[in-house]
């Protein structure tokens, strides 16, 4: 660490310049680093701690998506990292900070067109459990662990949809077979 103590929102002030002159997407960082000095205080910039960081974070979980607050962390682990760089700290308190675990994935539900030409553009094998998964209604992992020696071509002439008296769903033709009903 070189010169004088540096406070936090003179770090903050320097580093939001600093990255609105070469940073496109440095449009947040101000408003996010605000929010961060607010909740921590104006202290000495060697003075905040991964407990302060840690605190915030928390904080800002009760008022936004924990994406969000992620997106935002690595805002402020920037800050700090630039700090480290320009030899203001010798460490960030960042360093030991972890993003919050989030779900990110998103379902896709495909339209009718497009199960269409799932089931006809698709090599045979690859449409047969496509439909079946349609049709059976299979769970994720069913379908996850499903093969094409799981599944039989109907008889030619027969109707899929039509249902057989006393026949279970797995007995049908062209439905699983040996998947769990449980």
């Amino acid at each position: 660490m070189s010169g004088a103590p540096i406070q936090l929102s003179g770090h903050i002030r320097a580093y939001t310049e600093w990255t609105g002159a070469r940073n496109q997407t440095a449009g947040k960082d101000p408003r996010v680093l605000a929010g961060f000095l607010a909740a921590v205080g104006d202290q000495r910039l060697e003075q905040v701690t991964t407990f302060d960081v840690e605190n915030w974070k928390t904080l800002r979980a009760k008022q936004v998506k924990k994406a969000t607050v992620n997106r935002e962390l690595n805002i402020v682990r920037g800050c700090f990292s630039r700090a480290v760089e320009w030899g203001r700290l010798s460490k960030s308190p960042v360093t030991g900070v972890k993003p919050f675990r989030v779900d990110n994935t998103r379902l896709r539900v495909l339209s009718p067109d497009e199960i269409a030409r799932v089931l006809t553009d698709a090599p045979e094998d690859l449409a047969l459990i496509a439909r079946v998964t349609l049709e059976g209604l299979l769970r994720l992992s069913e379908v996850l662990n499903l093969m094409t020696s799981d599944v039989k071509k109907d008889p030619p002439g027969r109707d899929p949809h039509e249902e057989q008296q006393g026949a279970t769903r797995a007995d049908q033709p062209g439905f699983a077979r040996g998947l769990s009903d449980t």
